[in-house]
């Protein structure tokens, strides 16, 4: 379970890949680069500002028809705000112009497109070929390219013209974000640039890992319910074996065993049997998260998450299982050293 958890962890700061930035101010309207860019730098605080572009595209495919929208970011050649993981193919070469990156909606999508592919774009009423040079994976939000800014400009008829600021912050934290966000829509208020809304790349985060919480944290909980029933069952095993050796331990307590040595050996028993199960969950472990970690993402957001198994949580578990076994050999322990000498070499 807690390797679930580290795969949503994994899969979110993936998603994260596409928002280098703190904060994004939408504006109303396209506005010049260079005015918003300089508003936005005039706030205290404020170390970067890239001005990206946001629209939506569809495919006219070869034989005539057309897809469904995709969502499309225009972003500058180069950016360092959004560097997502590359599948195939690179990422918006300045050598290719009217370049094209995917994400892994589209490919599922449209199975006939592929890198290296050229495609006809219908971009803001007005249709324009460009060159898929890239794949990249899916933010759990469906099927979007991603442009050069400049290559958008001339598609759109938009040049020099941004409707987003993606900001970066001296501080990283939600509760900076937040006060930076405020500043930065007073701010353009006050210069005259409309803005429709803000969005801070913590609470955005955190909206993305809120979708898992709730699941994961019911798995953890039976896993924990689980290790309480493996540990009655312990109980119960241990108590039979107990029963079971019953002139064994008459025939040590016979020549001198000590309480304490008997409840040794009814406790390393138990760790024995604690370790041993350790190791065969941990054994299954590996492809049993690696399994449901592709299932949770499929059932939750229709992508597999990103797995990564979690070594630290696997040690841990050693430990709880440790504890378990001692607690659970206790109670059999404590009869084994109750029973007197007469009473065991004359049980039947």
């Amino acid at each position: 379970m807690i390797s679930a958890w580290a795969s949503v962890d994994a899969t979110v700061e993936n998603f994260m890949r596409f928002h280098g930035y703190d904060v994004s101010v939408r504006l109303d309207r396209p506005q010049r680069m260079a005015r918003v860019e300089q508003a936005a730098l005039q706030v205290p605080g404020v170390v970067a500002v890239e001005g990206w572009a946001a629209d939506s595209a569809t495919w006219q495919r070869p034989d005539g028809t057309e897809s469904e929208s995709m969502r499309l970011y225009a972003a500058p050649r180069g950016s360092l705000l959004i560097r997502p993981e590359i599948l195939d193919g690179q990422w918006l070469p300045a050598s290719v112009p009217n370049s094209v990156v995917v994400n892994s909606d589209v490919l599922d999508r449209e199975p006939g497109l592929g890198v290296g592919d050229d495609i006809l774009l219908d971009i803001a009423g007005r249709e324009s070929s460009w060159r898929v040079v890239g794949s990249v994976p899916t933010e759990a939000a469906g099927p979007a390219i991603y442009v050069a800014l400049d290559d958008y400009g001339y598609a759109a008829r938009r040049p020099d013209q941004v409707d987003r600021v993606q900001v970066v912050t001296r501080q990283h934290d939600a509760a900076s974000q937040e006060e930076m966000a405020l500043r930065l829509l007073e701010h353009f208020e006050a210069q005259g640039l409309g803005i429709s809304g803000t969005e801070t790349t913590q609470v955005m985060r955190a909206e993305n890992k809120l979708l898992f919480t709730i699941i994961v944290a019911f798995l953890v909980l039976m896993a924990l319910l689980l290790a309480a029933v493996g540990g009655l069952g312990l109980t119960t095993t241990m108590s039979i074996n107990v029963l079971e050796r019953v002139r064994e331990i008459g025939v040590l307590r016979a020549i001198g065993a000590s309480n304490l040595s008997v409840r040794k050996i009814v406790l390393v028993e138990g760790l024995a049997l604690g370790v041993l199960s350790w190791a065969v969950g941990a054994a299954l472990s590996v492809p049993v998260s690696a399994i449901m970690s592709e299932q949770l993402g499929l059932v939750l957001i229709q992508v597999p998450l990103t797995h990564r198994y979690s070594l630290l949580a696997a040690i841990a578990w050693f430990f709880v299982l440790l504890g378990v076994a001692v607690v659970a050999s206790l109670g059999p322990a404590r009869s084994a050293v109750q029973m007197t000498i007469r009473e065991v070499l004359a049980y039947e």
